[in-house]
């Protein structure tokens, strides 16, 4: 049960919860009723923590989950190494394109098929006997 509470209670993981849950006070019972208010004064100072508010947002956010940090070791790759390392050769291999029309038997599919026309044969010309 310790181990498990531990591991709920991580720095890491009440961190960005609590600032999320203060954020969302501060703009319930701070920011909001202090823009709705009559008093401009009031108004002005709101709108100015409503601008804080996004601006503390959003660099914690970008600190916290897009920079690199510096005591977190990078992994590069080894020299050398690469995604094709890992491709087995044979895929990289051209593959041969199959035709559909030399499927059948006795013709060589390693050779080129060519398709010849056989010369039709001329068409006697009738002579009107009249």
């Amino acid at each position: 049960m310790r181990d498990a509470f531990k591991k709920c209670m991580n720095y890491q993981i009440v961190e960005p919860f609590a600032v999320g849950v203060i954020s969302v006070l501060a703009l319930e019972f701070i920011i909001y009723p202090g823009l709705t208010i009559a008093s401009t004064v009031l108004n002005l100072i709101s709108g100015s923590l409503l601008i804080g508010l996004i601006i503390f947002i959003v660099s914690y956010v970008k600190l916290r989950y897009f920079d690199k940090k510096e005591n977190e070791e990078v992994e590069t790759p080894e020299s050398g190494e690469t995604e094709l390392d890992y491709v087995n050769p044979e895929e990289l291999k051209p593959k041969k394109k199959r035709n559909p029309k030399q499927t059948f038997d006795g013709v060589d599919e390693t050779k080129p098929f060519v398709k010849t026309k056989m010369n039709a044969k001329p068409k006697k010309k009738i002579v009107n006997e009249y």
